[in-house]
């Protein structure tokens, strides 16, 4: 097996500079005030550029190449391409320009990704000036008729010189990072190739890549970022360290023009009382922040900073992937994908409910705050969907056509663009799996299957192993206790837990682990659950209910959920007049004039809970 590295020798160290421009101006050493020293100027400007363009290859992977016993032929091998120019004696300098994808949708071309400019602007100036005075006397005599005569002479002198030396010295360093453009896997005479060929402008990881097959055919994948849609999920640069002074609470709500800029939900907040805050709630004018207790601030005036965003840094989890054998970015922006071999779509939300239990019996339960009971701040998966539409089937040479068959008749993508912002349309997909119970230490402790068969599992050992796996068992119906994890620190979860027994656990006698509890005559060993469900805190409750209904008219007003809301429709039939409320929290539908048509209504809150309601018809007689 050989291993071939790139080195300084292929991306070396560049050094550019301008040449030197200087610029003098002196008095003219034949003029008269050089010769009497007069004002006499003697000026130099000089200014010069450098550039220095670093790089990260040296070391990094080139080629793998795998070789039978005294064979020169490689059996496999996996080239490593990155976007790179000609350069000097055949080495190469790093191309930093690619595609990118914004979260807007908006696609930009030849943009600079993975490289930082430093840049030094040095300027210097240096100046003399030489003043300087004289006075010459002399006494001539003589005599005149045996008199003698005196005769003063007084001969003054000036000088006046002046140096002065500036420089300008500007150094730039060009700091690049290796982009990888196309990675080529060989294996007896097969190649695969696989090209990187859009980014995402946030971060700057791949999003579309091309693969070309055995047949040399191209395969694009594309990935959807979740934080394009789910802020939460996005980068907490955006307003972390963010300072503001002379915040005014009123019961825990200030006024903060344009806060959605500044604070988003979650955001832990060092607060000028020495206290933490937690925002709960983001409107385009105020924020709501709580209490480690989960109380509302009093009213008070105080200085905050946000110490820990609301938006976690999850932005490398995708939301949606799709497979296509066309390039899916030609009608990105407006939700058109062609020959679509596969697609899969990801809900995820940061509301789950914690154990069942609720932190009974530890001092834990004096809080109402989601963000300390680990029911909110956390974005997790919730739903897995599949696209459900017919594919492709044809005849080749009375076989079945490999190599074009098998995409999809049509496909509504899951997550759609609309004016810049990303919107759910659920037609045509169906959920594979959901996760219906999280552990508030980000264990997954129930999941179901489109079947709603469910399994679950329970964790132990200060919530960080696995003590029991159950098929086709909620987590409600599994319990399970080994006595090994009592002498770690009291955690929250009394699912199954005899704690009001810990005396009774030793190690004197064991079975399959260390330890046991001991039940002694007359002593019994006791636990009392109540078998009944959990009370459930789900937000996404979304209702629709008729309230006013005319003759052509019919409104509906939504409850559940937290607002504002989104509605969106599908008609089939014909179309029908539909008006929002300004507030959105009401639909109103005129009937057809003639005939029946069929509506279904999408109804999304603020959390982007989304809820499709089952169809239903209206005509033009009133049923």
């Amino acid at each position: 097996m050989v291993h071939t590295f790139y080195t300084a020798k292929d991306f070396p160290t560049i050094t550019e500079r301008t040449n030197l421009t200087a610029k003098r101006e002196k008095t003219s050493p034949l003029s008269i005030r050089s010769l009497l020293k007069i004002d006499v100027k003697d000026f130099m400007t000089a200014s010069q550029g450098y550039v220095i363009e670093l790089n990260d290859m040296h070391g990094k992977p080139a080629k793998q190449e795998v070789f039978q016993e005294s064979q020169t032929t490689p059996i496999t091998s996996v080239e490593y391409h990155y976007k790179s120019k000609p350069y000097l004696n055949g080495s190469s300098r790093l191309d930093n320009k690619a595609t990118v994808i914004y979260n807007n949708g908006v696609i930009g071309n030849n943009t600079d990704i993975g490289v930082f400019f430093d840049f030094v602007s040095d300027m210097r100036e240096h100046e003399t000036t030489t003043i300087s005075g004289s006075m010459n006397g002399n006494v001539d005599g003589f005599l005149i008729a045996a008199y003698p005569v005196y005769i003063p002479i007084i001969i003054p002198s000036f000088t006046k010189e002046k140096t002065q030396f500036r420089s300008a010295v500007i150094t730039k360093v060009v700091q690049r990072f290796g982009i990888l453009e196309e990675t080529v896997a060989k294996y007896l005479g097969s190649v695969v190739s696989t090209r990187n060929l859009a980014y995402d402008a946030e971060t700057g990881n791949v999003l579309l890549t091309q693969t070309t097959t055995n047949f040399n055919d191209n395969v694009y994948s594309l990935s959807y970022p979740a934080h394009w849609y789910y802020d939460g999920m996005g980068p907490a640069y955006r307003n972390i360290g963010f300072t503001k002074m002379g915040v005014l609470f009123t019961s825990g709500v200030a006024n903060i023009p344009n806060a959605p800029a500044y604070f988003a939900e979650g955001d832990e907040l060092a607060l000028s009382d020495g206290t933490i805050g937690w925002v709960s709630e983001v409107t385009p004018s105020t924020i709501k922040v709580i209490k480690r207790d989960g109380t509302t601030i009093s009213t008070v005036t105080l200085d905050l900073k946000v110490i820990r965003s609301g938006r976690r840094n999850q932005q490398e989890v995708p939301m949606a992937t799709i497979t296509t054998l066309t390039n899916p970015l030609a009608h990105f922006q407006s939700n058109i994908y062609d020959n679509v071999l596969q697609a899969q779509a990801m809900e995820f939300t940061n509301s789950w409910r914690t154990f069942c239990d609720c932190f009974g019996g530890t001092a834990a339960t004096a809080t109402t705050n989601p963000y300390i009971l680990g029911t909110k701040g956390m974005y997790k998966n919730k739903k897995s969907y599949l696209h459900l539409a017919g594919r492709t089937q044809s005849n080749y040479n009375s076989n079945t056509n490999i190599r074009k068959d098998g995409v999809f008749v049509s496909y509504i993508p899951f997550f759609k663009l609309n004016a810049g912002n990303w919107e759910i349309d659920g037609q045509n997909w169906t959920y594979t799996s959901e996760v219906t119970e999280f552990s508030p230490f980000g264990a997954e402790l129930e999941n179901k299957d489109a079947l709603r068969r469910y399994s679950a599992a329970t964790y132990g050992y200060n919530q960080t192993f696995p003590t029991a796996v159950a098929a086709n068992s909620k987590y409600k119906q599994v319990g399970f206790d080994n006595f090994e994890d009592y002498d770690f620190s009291p955690c929250a979860d009394n699912h199954f837990k005899f704690r009001n027994h810990n005396s009774n656990v030793d190690d004197t006698q064991s079975h399959t682990g260390r330890n046991s509890i001991r039940v002694t005559s007359g002593t019994p060993v006791n636990m009392t659950k109540q078998l009944e469900p959990c009370d459930s805190v789900d937000v996404c409750d979304l209702q629709l209910i008729a309230n006013s209904i005319s003759n052509r008219v019919i409104c509906f007003t939504i409850s559940g959920g937290k607002a504002p809301y989104t509605f969106d429709w599908t008609t089939i039939g014909s179309d029908l007049n539909v008006v929002i409320d300004n507030t959105g929290n009401s639909i109103c539908i005129t009937r057809p004039a003639s005939g029946s048509c069929q509506i279904i209504i999408t109804v999304t809150d603020k959390n982007k809970c989304k809820k499709i309601f089952p169809s239903f018809v209206m005509d033009s007689t009133g049923s």
